[in-house]
């Protein structure tokens, strides 16, 4: 009757479960896990420590000076974008964007300028798909003149958001100062 067939189908479930269970962990267990925490945190942060390190600890001191630096003027920050916003190009063709900023005391190479380029979804959400970074090309006045010339990889309708970040070659992240100016 009905409870030999719901033994079966148990009995079936258990099977595939097990089997399941055999094929997946090995490729999640906890030998894994330390592999890839050595692999992608500890050895790039002690490879970090020991740039740091190197020289008696002078670019560590390097580090720390623009940091400061940083930490002083980046409430000073300010950019604009001076280009004609265009809504459209076609393939094969680029979008010149102009942007212009204002340092507060930071120098171009203090910073990163970047467009990052992706689509949203039905719901609003923006993935990013690529990431161009602005080119330094002189001064007007007293602002900074960034430019780029995007030329999106992806075809389609692509949606692009422009912003500015401190940058130094010493950082751990790219992100790790947790300052970010977008227009």
């Amino acid at each position: 009757g009905l409870g030999d067939v719901y033994k079966r189908q148990s009995s079936n479930w258990v099977k595939m479960s097990k089997a399941s269970m055999k094929s997946c962990l090995p490729l999640f267990n906890s030998q894994r896990m330390v592999v890839d925490y050595v692999k992608h945190f500890y050895a790039p942060a002690r490879s970090h420590y020991q740039r740091l390190a190197a020289d008696e600890c002078a670019p560590a001191r390097r580090l720390a000076d623009w940091k400061k630096k940083v930490h002083v003027n980046w409430k000073g920050i300010s950019i604009r974008r001076m280009d004609e916003i265009l809504q459209q190009i076609h393939e094969g063709e680029s979008l010149p964007i102009v942007i212009h900023a204002s340092l507060n005391g930071l120098d171009a190479e203090d910073v990163i300028v970047e467009c990052v380029v992706g689509q949203r979804d039905d719901n609003g959400k923006f993935t990013t798909k690529e990431q161009y970074r602005f080119e330094h090309t002189g001064m007007q006045g007293e602002e900074h003149v960034f430019e780029l010339q995007l030329k999106p990889e992806n075809p389609g309708l692509n949606h692009y958001k422009l912003r500015i970040y401190p940058w130094h070659e010493l950082l751990g992240h790219p992100f790790e100062m947790g300052y970010m100016i977008w227009i």
